[in-house]
């Protein structure tokens, strides 16, 4: 069942439920590409697309974070090269390469490897291993630098952040420049690119990537973030189908999924995507929000209620649960649901664990504002919401609203025998899910 068949009924401004462009737009902003600490900057919060710490030599990747990378160890030149007479130092500098941790280590590493492979007394050998090894180092270090980026990122030190991914995508692209069958760094330079922006190039190479292994998930999953960011839905959804081939248990990659099918109008296998996420992942409270949020798009306001109180329970210090709780409470046609004073306090909660109050939050208490009676302050928070907003669609919303108020303020109070039993119907569209987050998040 595909399109507006699976919607639920309520009271809009004109006395009848519909789906508005307002609502899938809001809906959009949840199921969006917000896994990233995009350009770093936009402090949304963040693509899936970011790199793990790198793995010490020898270990595996767990595939359970995000973004996804294999593991980290590079091929380094084989026991075979050694027998054809590599010599004693680059052998020394191999047994270095199993202990290095750190950015300084590997660059040392790095130099040394450079100085050899440039030296034209050195023999053929000597230098064809030198590059193998430079390649490796070049690679850990984009890795290792990425991973200091990330941690900046979450300390809000964004410039430097910035510094740092650059300079992890200059190692990535070097080590794909000498080793170009290297799927790893392929890998990486089109994370990095992607990170940047460049979402052409990092196509490329992570298509490229998996033409040198084409059994990775998790370049897969990657690839499907990169075609999402383009608007490319229905390519995306075919890779998160190919990542689930090889990874069936991957909760992510059906939540990404159910992302392109919402959006593509397929809701009802939207629907049951972000149903198996949340049975693969109980404790996600992203997800859950994701789950319930859909929920709320359909007019099914108890499993959205529930699915609220059980992400609630996960992550109690999560704005985005108590901001579209809030909705719901503000507008649900159900008197089971709707509580106008909870809206309000669900939606100042929502505020105060912001970092700041977006127009969407401030419009969300506005709306529950005027749900309780309280139109003036719905009013003034509107007006607020309405200075805050970069987004044309909501701002029509937002001027709609404090007409529709300020109207009412001016109008004559209603005598006992016109009043009704349900909710006003100023409150506007359908219960909406305005938010930048959802279970898409920053890297690990």
């Amino acid at each position: 069942m595909t399109g507006g068949t699976m919607h639920g009924s309520g009271p809009s401004e004109g006395g009848n439920w519909q789906t508005t462009s307002a609502t899938r737009r809001l809906f959009q902003q949840g199921a969006n590409l917000v896994r990233r600490r995009f350009a770093m900057l936009l402090v949304t919060v963040g693509m899936v697309l970011f790199p793990l710490a790198p793995l010490s030599m020898g270990q595996t990747e767990s595939g359970s974070f995000h973004p996804r990378r294999g593991a980290t160890v590079a091929t380094l030149p084989s026991s075979q090269r050694v027998e054809a007479g590599v010599s004693a130092d680059l052998l020394s500098i191999y047994q270095a390469t199993k202990s290095a941790r750190t950015p300084e280590e590997v660059t040392e590493i790095i130099d040394r490897c450079r100085d050899i492979h440039r030296a034209s007394d050195r023999s053929a050998v000597d230098r064809e291993y030198a590059q193998q090894l430079l390649a490796w180092g070049l690679n850990r270090r984009g890795e290792l630098r990425s991973t200091m980026a990330n941690q900046l990122a979450l300390d809000g030190q964004y410039g430097e952040a910035r510094e740092w991914d650059t300079k992890a995508r200059q190692d990535f692209a070097e080590a794909v420049e000498l080793e170009p069958e290297n799927w790893r760094s392929r890998h990486n330079l089109a994370i990095a690119l992607a990170i940047d922006g460049d979402f052409s190039s990092a196509l490329e190479h992570i298509s490229r990537a998996l033409e040198l292994n084409p059994n990775y998930a998790n370049a897969y999953f990657n690839r499907a973030e990169f075609y999402f960011e383009l608007g490319r839905f229905d390519d995306a959804a075919s890779d998160y189908q190919r990542a689930l081939e090889l990874n069936p248990e991957d909760a992510q990659a059906f939540n990404g999924r159910a992302h392109c099918r919402f959006l593509l109008d397929d809701l009802e296998h939207a629907l049951e995507d972000y149903q198996q996420a949340v049975r693969l992942a109980p404790t996600d409270a992203a997800m859950r929000l994701d789950l319930a949020d859909m929920y709320q798009y359909l007019g099914k306001w108890e499993a959205a209620a529930e699915q609220y109180r059980e992400a609630v329970k996960r992550n109690p210090q999560d704005a985005r649960a108590y901001h579209h709780a809030a909705w719901l409470m503000a507008t649900c046609p159900d008197a089971g649901i709707r509580n106008p004073q909870l809206a309000v306090a669900s939606a100042r909660k929502a505020i105060e664990l912001a970092a700041e109050p977006s127009a969407e939050l401030l419009e969300t208490l506005a709306v529950a504002l005027a749900a309780t009676g309280d139109l003036q302050h719905s009013v003034v928070t509107a007006r607020e919401a309405l200075r805050r907003c970069d987004d044309e669609q909501l701002s029509q919303d937002l001027r709609r609203r404090i007409a529709d108020w300020e109207h009412r303020l001016r109008r004559p109070p209603p005598s006992s025998s016109e009043t009704t039993s349900g909710p006003p119907t100023a409150l506007g569209q359908r219960p909406s899910m305005r938010t930048s987050e959802s279970s898409r998040r920053t890297r690990k």
